[in-house]
């Protein structure tokens, strides 16, 4: 494998030592999230095999290689979304500079930055979950995919795609906030009810108590 190759070579032939190899594992990560290849092993040895040949720019995946495509432009999608969210590991707060590299990091548009810190009001220290949310609306305004999305990418195979009752209400309730044309008597009406069927339920929601409230 062209890594293997990499890691092997004489000192003298390396590309970077192998102290550099964090570094270059990141920004292999970076990439491939990126181009979101559909077959990720023959897009990785492409990718390996460019870096050991001195390439300085990643394989494209099939879909970019083929010419009747236009031109994709980066944008938001739940994977990156998903990466974004993984990166900040459980913090609660997030200086917004750090959003804003992380956010350049993986190719997202500055504009859809821009459009997410005006619609929060953030100013630089960002609620993340808030953030979070926006980032949830801007996949899909509609409120009730928005909060699916969220399921989506905050629930694991291990609680069976299910979420704190106490995260969905704080997520569902800000964008109901944001959205503003839902009655507040309603929001607590439907958050009451799902409260109500999780409570024998460690507490957990999954998307269809939320869907058939």
């Amino acid at each position: 494998m062209p890594l293997k190759r990499l890691l092997t070579m004489p000192s003298s032939q390396k590309i970077s030592p192998l102290t550099q190899l964090p570094d270059i594992l990141k920004q292999y990560t970076k990439d491939c999230i990126r181009a979101q290849p559909p077959d990720i092993i023959h897009w990785s040895t492409e990718y390996f095999t460019n870096m050991l040949n001195g390439g300085l720019h990643p394989p494209k995946s099939k879909e970019e290689n083929s010419s009747s495509l236009p031109p994709c432009k980066p944008t938001l999608t739940p994977g990156l979304l998903r990466a974004l969210h993984a990166q900040v590991n459980g913090r609660l707060i997030i200086q917004a500079k750090e959003v804003e590299q992380k956010w350049n990091d993986l190719g997202l548009p500055a504009d859809t930055l821009r459009r997410i810190m005006t619609v929060g009001a953030f100013g630089v220290e960002i609620e993340w979950m808030k953030f979070f949310a926006l980032c949830c609306s801007t996949l899909d305004p509609n409120i009730t995919n928005a909060m699916k999305y969220a399921f989506e990418i905050l629930s694991s195979r291990e609680d069976g795609g299910r979420i704190p009752y106490t995260t969905f209400r704080f997520l569902y309730s800000y964008l109901a906030m944001i959205d503003g044309e839902i009655h507040r008597s309603q929001i607590e009406k439907m958050l009451n009810n799902i409260e109500r069927q999780v409570a024998e339920n460690d507490g957990l929601v999954k998307v269809s108590d939320f869907t058939n409230c």
